[in-house]
């Protein structure tokens, strides 16, 4: 996601990207933080994000600037989420896009 986010800020987007780290994977945060330019968050238990949001790993949510649910990527669903495939990646672009242009 950090080389899709600053392509697009490159590009003249404006947006922003986060990411909430599962409870049970706090170890891995590091490598995320490391990597991420952006605010990467840690679940717990006593707050259970992903639960708030049915979240299974790799979900994307992309909303609008009035912070209204524009797309939902499911690593399971028909579109192609896996950020490091072309296709990917271009999913998450046009994502993107179309909630920054209201579409």
């Amino acid at each position: 996601m950090q080389t899709i986010y600053e392509e697009m800020i490159d590009e003249g987007h404006d947006f922003n990207v986060m990411i909430i780290n599962v409870k049970n994977e706090e170890e891995i945060i590091g490598n995320l933080t490391g990597q991420c330019s952006f605010p990467v968050f840690q679940d717990v238990a006593s707050v259970n994000a992903w639960l708030m949001y049915y979240g299974v790993k790799d979900d994307i949510y992309v909303y609008t600037a009035d912070h209204v649910l524009h797309s939902y990527l499911s690593p399971f669903g028909t579109t192609v989420t896996v950020l490091t495939s072309e296709v990917g990646k271009q999913n998450m672009k046009d994502a993107i896009i179309a909630a920054e242009a209201g579409l």
